[in-house]
């Protein structure tokens, strides 16, 4: 009797103990991510309390932001910027709309992903449900984050000016654009050599304006001109394209049209 008494107290205390143990754990996880928590407000708003310039991004990093956050990071790592990143996925919705409440009380027109540009403390521009990077360009030279040449390098062709850059009598570059990996290789390349060299190049991308300008330029060329390619127009021709596969070749595509010496 007293062996069997034995084993059921020691069960009974190997259970309190486990009970006890887990408890524990719930409560350390909590307090844990509490604190991370209110250290990612803290510092948002130790910032703005200092009147510091800030440019802050809020995401669903591993949700359907995919797209949104290669455009972010592309721009980070093209203009060197500092980006205060907020995975929204990591805090609670009352942790967010704290955040949110720093630059807009009302907590009405901020809607993710989305670039909150901060200068002295105080929301300045806002770029909403990011789905390209043509809107964030002209708040990033707004803003002062671009210099005017990096800013001039890139520039839009769409309905207003095709007509104008695909008539020239000089050669104009065209890049077509597509948000896949190998669009920002290409682009980082391209616009590197540009700024190094001095030149610009246009920018479309498929679904920007009524005409579609990929399918005209690829049925003048008497082929089809693919996604991420770079194409040389000049007298309402196309001369020649570049794809990204033939990535590697350039530098000497750019120096057969003089764009590089």
């Amino acid at each position: 009797m007293n062996t069997l008494k034995y084993k059921r107290n020691m069960i009974i205390l190997i259970a309190i103990i486990i009970i006890i143990v887990l408890v524990s754990l719930l409560i350390f996880n909590k307090d844990t991510k509490t604190n991370k928590e209110n250290k990612i407000v803290s510092e948002i708003k130790n910032k703005i309390d200092n009147k510091e310039d800030i440019l802050l991004y809020l995401t669903y990093k591993d949700n359907y932001d995919y797209e949104a956050n290669r455009i972010i990071d592309y721009l980070k790592d093209l203009y060197k910027l500092d980006i205060t990143y907020v995975d929204l996925n990591k805090i609670t919705e009352k942790e967010k709309n704290k955040i949110i409440s720093f630059v807009d009380e009302r907590k009405d027109y901020i809607v993710p992903p989305a670039i909150i540009f901060i200068k002295d403390g105080k929301e300045t521009s806002v770029a909403n449900d990011i789905i390209d990077d043509l809107i964030l360009n002209q708040l990033l030279f707004k803003n002062g984050y671009i210099e005017e040449k990096d800013y001039n390098i890139e520039s839009i062709v769409d309905d207003n000016n095709f007509k104008e850059v695909y008539s020239s009598t000089e050669y104009n570059l065209i890049f077509i654009g597509t948000f896949i990996e190998e669009f920002y290789d290409y682009r980082k390349k391209l616009h590197n050599l540009a700024n190094k060299n001095n030149f610009n190049y246009y920018l479309t991308y498929w679904y920007i304006g009524k005409e579609d300008i990929q399918g005209k330029l690829s049925k003048d060329y008497g082929k089809e001109i693919q996604v991420n390619s770079l194409v040389v127009v000049k007298d309402n021709k196309v001369i020649d394209n570049l794809e990204y596969k033939d990535i590697d070749k350039l530098e000497e595509f750019l120096k057969k049209y003089s764009f590089i010496k």
